[in-house]
C-alpha cells in the first residue's frame, strides 16, 4: 500500500530529530544498531540460520571512495558500545576499502569473498552493490552466526530478479536517513526519508517520509514498509496539491456544498 498523505506535523512535534551533520547521523545509526545487537544472545551453535539478525544501516555518504566507505565503518564502530563493537567482523564489498580497514580498525576486517566459515562475532556487510548480491548470499550460506548488519547496500526495494529482491527484503532496517531532492517542474522539493529504531523490532518502527517547508522538515506521510519511488511521488504530489490555491478552494467548495445540503 502507498503511503498515505496525512496531516503535516513537523518532526519536532513527532519528537523526531532530523540529523544536521554525519556525525549526528553515524550516532543515531550506531544506537539504533545497539538496540538489536546488545539482546540476548542465542546459541552460536546448533541452531537454525533463521535465527540470525539481518539488519541494515543508511548513513548519507557525498563521498563514495574506498577511504570513505573505510572511514564511515571505523566511525560507526566508534560510535557503538565497546562490548558490542568488539563483537563485529567488518567485511568490505570493495578490495581496496578493506585494505585501507586493516591498518585502521583494530576489529577483524575481510572480504566478501573470503571463506566464510573463517569470520568469527557478528559481521557487518561495508557497502554491497547490487552486482554484488549474489556474493552475499554466498557469504551467509556458509556463516552461522548470531547477527550479520549490512551497511549502506546500494540495493533498491526493487531488483531485476525476484529472488534477490526476496532476499534483500530479509535485512530489516533499524536506521536509514535518505536526504531527497526531486525536480518537479522549475522548482526543486528537497525532504527526506527516515527511519530510525529505538527499541524493540525493527518492523514495528515506521518510515516517515519528510518534506522541507519553511525552513523545517514536516511529515507528510509513513508507512511500515521501505517506500518506493512511487510512495514517494504520490505523498509529496499529495502534500504539494493540499496547499495549493485551487486544491483549497476546491476544499472550501465542497464544506459549503455539505453545509447547504
Amino acid at each position: 500500500m502507498a503511503a498515505k498523505p496525512i496531516k503535516t506535523p513537523s518532526a519536532q512535534e513527532l519528537d523526531v530529530q532530523i540529523p544536521d551533520s554525519r556525525e549526528s547521523a553515524v550516532q543515531q545509526a550506531a544506537e539504533a544498531l545497539s538496540t538489536q545487537l546488545r539482546s540476548k544472545k542465542g546459541k552460536q551453535k546448533g541452531f537454525k540460520a533463521t535465527a540470525t539478525k539481518r539488519l541494515a544501516l543508511d548513513v548519507p555518504v557525498a563521498d563514495q571512495s574506498a577511504a570513505a566507505a573505510a572511514e564511515l565503518a571505523r566511525d560507526i564502530l566508534r560510535a557503538l558500545p565497546s562490548d558490542v563493537a568488539k563483537q563485529l567482523t567488518v567485511v568490505f564489498a570493495d578490495v581496496d576499502a578493506a585494505l585501507l580497514a586493516s591498518d585502521m580498525l583494530d576489529n577483524e576486517v575481510a572480504q566478501l569473498d573470503d571463506d566464510a566459515s573463517s569470520l568469527t562475532g557478528d559481521l557487518m556487510v561495508v557497502a554491497p552493490t547490487v552486482e554484488q548480491v549474489g556474493d552475499v548470499k554466498r557469504l551467509l550460506s556458509g556463516w552461522r552466526g548470531r547477527a550479520v548488519v549490512v551497511l549502506n547496500a546500494e540495493w533498491p526495494p526493487e531488483l531485476p530478479s525476484e529472488e534477490d529482491t526476496a532476499f534483500t527484503a530479509t535485512f530489516e532496517h533499524v536506521y536509514s536517513f535518505m536526504p531527497l531532492a526531486i525536480k518537479a517542474f522549475i522548482v526543486t522539493i528537497e525532504g527526506a526519508v527516515y527511519k530510525r529504531v529505538r527499541r524493540g523490532s525493527p518492523s514495528a518502527s515506521p518510515w516517515l517520509i519528510f518534506k522541507s517547508e519553511g525552513g523545517e522538515m514536516r511529515c507528510i506521510g509513513r508507512q511500515q514498509r521501505r517506500p518506493l519511488t512511487r510512495d514517494l511521488e504520490s505523498a509529496i504530489a499529495a502534500a504539494s496539491a493540499a496547499k495549493s490555491p485551487v486544491a483549497k478552494g476546491m476544499q472550501m467548495l465542497k464544506k459549503i456544498t455539505t453545509k447547504k445540503t
